[in-house]
């Protein structure tokens, strides 16, 4: 978790022309990561 906050925090300090695409990238990564969370507890939940 800590590593998507240091994602956010270098992607809002970076300021060039591929700042929208760095922060499309974190926000992939979120719902990635988001996604990956929830898979392991449905398959903990039910398993």
């Amino acid at each position: 978790m800590s590593q998507l906050i240091f994602l956010l925090k270098k992607t809002s300090v970076h300021s060039s022309n591929n700042n929208m695409i760095d922060n499309l990238m974190v926000y992939i990564s979120l719902i990635n990561h988001i996604a990956t969370l929830a898979t392991n507890f449905i398959v903990l939940t039910v398993a």
